[in-house]
């Protein structure tokens, strides 16, 4: 029986598409006669016919690079609270308000709390320490109900204090509130600030904060005829509010700058 050989290529894996032909290798393929007529005394085979066993087609295949995985440098974060880099105090303050912050009355933001410390302790001169007295961001009359001094320069001790100070904010507001439909001297503060009914409400918080409900009654030890050096105290909220806190403490709330600058407008007319 005769056997052939018959050489065929091969691919050896796919080819990428890129032009150039994918390499081969041969591969021997056996074929073997259909069983032909052998003649006597003779060993002759009639000729054969070649089964061959084809290769696989194959496709170009695309090879597209995968991609490079890049590493971006992380830009250092503003700080939130850029005061709070350089000074400790404020620093407690800042952990102190934000711990404090979900008991605000409506319209009262952080930003205004923030002003109110800034108008309490003078700002950054010095920031927030009072080591002497002990006297924390905010000062709070003794007769308030909520007085728990000395406030200690430590965390908790600004707790404490904002704490106290929420406290009284929220009396003061509940009073404003309950009186809300009476005009401020003749001047309809809601109707000025329609959009605006809880800042304008926070706006006379403030005002309460600091003269008391008899800002301008000259019974009231507290109020702004007996005590005129604090007469200009709610256009000082609104100072520090425009600028000192946001650069400060990363807080703002313009509107409440112009109903704070509204309500001083009112005090000047009425405390001469």
């Amino acid at each position: 029986m005769l056997m052939m050989l018959v050489v065929l290529p091969l691919t050896m894996g796919l080819a990428c598409d890129t032009g150039t032909p994918a390499a081969t290798t041969p591969v021997a393929t056996a074929t073997q006669p259909p069983g032909g007529t052998q003649v006597a005394g003779s060993a002759t085979v009639a000729p054969t016919a070649t089964s061959t066993v084809q290769a696989p087609s194959t496709q170009p295949v695309s090879c597209e690079e995968a991609p490079i995985a890049t590493s971006t440098a992380t830009p250092t974060p503003t700080p939130t609270c850029p005061l709070c880099v350089s000074n400790q105090y404020a620093q407690m303050l800042y952990d102190a308000v934000i711990s404090q912050k979900n008991n605000l009355p409506p319209g009262f933001s952080i930003a205004l709390l923030f002003a109110l410390a800034a108008v309490e302790t003078g700002g950054n001169n010095p920031a927030y320490q009072n080591s002497v007295t002990h006297g924390g961001a905010f000062q709070l009359r003794a007769n308030s109900g909520h007085y728990h001094h000395p406030y200690e320069d430590s965390p908790a001790g600004y707790e404490q204090n904002v704490m106290d100070a929420i406290a009284v904010i929220n009396e003061n507001y509940n009073y404003a509130e309950s009186t809300k439909e009476q005009t401020l001297w003749q001047v309809d503060l809601y109707g000025q600030f329609p959009n605006n009914q809880n800042e304008a409400t926070a706006a006379r918080t403030v005002l309460y904060y600091n003269g008391g409900f008899g800002w301008w009654d000259k019974n009231n030890p507290d109020s702004y005829v007996n005590k005129p050096p604090n007469k200009p105290y709610v256009g000082n909220v609104a100072r520090m509010l425009a600028g000192y806190v946001p650069s400060s403490f990363g807080f703002s709330d313009p509107s409440l700058v112009t109903i704070l600058q509204k309500v001083q407008d009112i005090v000047n007319i009425v405390v001469k």
